[in-house]
């Protein structure tokens, strides 16, 4: 199958420089059971997107259909690569490896290899995947471990660190190669409120520094509500995305009760909110 744009089905005006991902009628199934179907939406270049819904709603099913671990039974999903879009799923094996390298990935256990210092942690995809000297892989792997606040603890077994720590280390092996889309899958599981925010701060500092499109997916309301420009809900019950945009505006719509309910479920955040 061809993988040029006009294959595609989503409109055309979807397809230019301000969007960094389009998901395009994209439908999921498990053992042909429908988990979500006829999604549609973009990411813009450096958001902060947030994917969410209740437990089941099969939001790290999507992300998993976005970064080409379990291929959708219908749509696709297409990133800016060489200057044209192209859809992952309809793509040869050499694009999709072309396409891979604009994302890297965090997932939600952080995924170290207790066995490694963090700065072989940080190495590995790089001895991998590139042609790189040791010693110029040993220098971004340094430098990508300063970056996340980390630097002096290159050394150290994931055992040694903190669980925040250990989500710090994981954002700088998901940088290793410089992806301009990073993704999440419940970055702040497991954190304290206070590791939480200090988590949320360096995403927000990634974005802004270094102009990183981050899509994320979680649960956490003072995370959605201080961090993200845009978001979608996606519901267990008609299995599709039932509102878009971003948290605050979601807030003051009343037109989905499921929303509502989800957005609304943590008294202290929402007084917060009300009184800005």
């Amino acid at each position: 199958m061809s993988n040029k744009l006009t294959t595609s089905s989503f409109s055309i005006k979807e397809c230019h420089s301000d969007n960094a991902i389009v998901v395009d009628h994209l439908t999921l199934t498990y053992d042909e059971q429908i988990i979500q179907k006829d999604l549609n939406f973009t990411v813009k270049h450096n958001d902060i997107f947030i994917i969410m819904g209740n437990s089941g709603s099969g939001k790290s099913t999507l992300m998993r259909a976005m970064i080409g671990l379990d291929r959708p039974s219908h749509g696709d999903i297409y990133y800016r690569c060489n200057n044209e879009y192209n859809g992952y799923w309809q793509s040869s094996k050499a694009v999709q490896l072309r396409m891979m390298q604009q994302y890297g990935v965090m997932f939600q256990s952080s995924a170290l290899f207790s066995s490694m210092t963090l700065l072989d942690n940080v190495s590995l995809r790089l001895i991998e995947t590139t042609q790189y000297s040791v010693s110029r892989i040993r220098k971004i792997a340094y430098y990508k471990l300063a970056l996340v606040g980390l630097k002096g603890f290159e050394h150290y077994f994931p055992a040694e660190i903190s669980g925040g720590m250990q989500k710090r280390v994981a954002i700088a092996r998901a940088m290793a190669m410089d992806p301009p889309i990073l993704y999440f899958d419940e970055p702040s599981a497991g954190l304290d409120p206070l590791s939480s925010k200090l988590l949320d701060d360096l995403l927000l500092e990634l974005r802004d520094s270094m102009g990183i499109t981050m899509v994320i997916v979680t649960h956490e309301l003072d995370s959605i509500f201080s961090i993200a420009n845009d978001a979608i809900f996606l519901d267990q019950g008609q299995k599709t995305i039932i509102a878009k945009g971003n948290p605050n505006a979601m807030l003051l719509d009343d037109s989905h009760p499921q929303v509502q309910a989800f957005l609304r479920r943590d008294n202290a955040v929402l007084s917060e909110k009300v009184k800005q």
